[in-house]
């Protein structure tokens, strides 16, 4: 039994919708793209701004190929059936592995938090990727099934597109949405008393409270498999530099003989947090995450996320902070 025409066609708009998103979000926000890259493991090459811009351009140009008339059609829906089936085996994997952080996906559009529904969501992709390939590779195409369909065609076909399209998407970002948003309502650490909670300096017990009692200090919780972190990881000179009055430190369970040389720029300052005692203190339910410190308050923080961390940084340089 064949498919409806409409139903086809709604799979091509369906799919192309997906595409243009991701791709238009991807290039607006490349940085975040690119962390997503490193989140899902891929190599490093494959990983930068330059790299995520032109998998944006793929993908906007996939999504209006899908648009064309058959049989030119055919190659396209081919290409996007391997290329959704790619992210599926990448995403599968990477939540096989345990990995954190978001996939953005999306990009500027909304994020993802790896696990059981970005695989669902992948998979319906992929489905309706697969029904769009096969009628494509069998004469079909959307302007073929529109001028067959006639008068029985008409703007519902975008509306369901569009509508399903919202609801992946919200589905999608749901977990990322309600886990920061959890964190950033209950505000119950900003302007409290610095915790006293212990960490290890350079092999020594310290209290945070004694740490922050000497000076200002930016924590960052980082860990090496989320790939944000290592994003923020080649930006931490730099953090130090903005903020040259400020002690800037990456927490982490792990000591130094366990970082790699891509965490060789942790290592100054580096706060071991054994048992997450500092993170559970403070409220940090993910990284990467940061928190700042001056004398006995919590002058930010806890915020989750790459721009999140980066938004605090530039607050705290302007002088925004009440306390810093």
């Amino acid at each position: 039994m064949q498919p409806l025409p409409e139903a086809v066609v709604a799979g091509y708009l369906l799919v192309a919708a997906v595409l243009g998103v991701a791709g238009v979000g991807t290039l607006a926000r490349p940085g975040l793209a690119a962390a997503g890259a490193a989140t899902l493991g891929l190599p490093r090459a494959l990983t930068g701004v330059r790299a995520a811009r032109a998998h944006g351009g793929l993908e906007l140009l996939l999504a209006a190929a899908l648009l064309l008339p058959a049989p030119v059609v055919r190659w396209p829906a081919l290409a996007v059936l391997l290329l959704l089936g790619c992210y599926l085996g990448m995403v599968a994997l990477a939540v096989a592995r345990g990995g954190e952080g978001d996939c953005y996906c999306f990009g500027a559009f909304g994020s993802s938090r790896l696990g059981g529904r970005t695989v669902a969501r992948n998979v319906l992709l992929l489905a309706v990727a697969l029904l769009v390939t096969l009628d494509a590779w069998r004469g079909g195409s959307v302007p073929a099934h529109l001028a067959a369909a006639g008068g029985r065609a008409g703007w519902w076909l975008v509306a369901v597109a569009v509508s399903v399209l919202v609801a992946l998407l919200l589905r999608g970002g749901s977990e990322a949405t309600t886990s920061r948003g959890a964190v950033e309502r209950a505000g119950a650490w900003v302007g409290g008393t610095v915790p006293d909670a212990t960490v290890e300096l350079e092999a020594a017990p310290r209290s945070l409270r004694e740490l922050a009692a000497e000076r200002p200090r930016l924590l960052l919780f980082l860990s090496p498999s989320c790939g944000p972190c290592l994003h923020l990881s080649d930006r931490l000179e730099e953090l130090r530099e903005r903020l040259p009055g400020t002690g800037v430190h990456v927490v982490t369970p792990l000591g130094t003989e366990r970082l790699t040389a891509e965490q060789r720029s942790w290592r100054a300052g580096l706060l071991v947090d054994p048992g997450r005692t500092a993170s559970d203190a403070l409220g940090v339910r993910e990284p990467p995450a940061a928190v700042l410190l001056a004398g006995e308050q919590v002058v930010a923080g806890p915020v989750h996320g790459p721009e999140a961390v980066l938004r605090l940084v530039d607050d705290a340089e302007a002088g925004r902070l009440a306390g810093h």
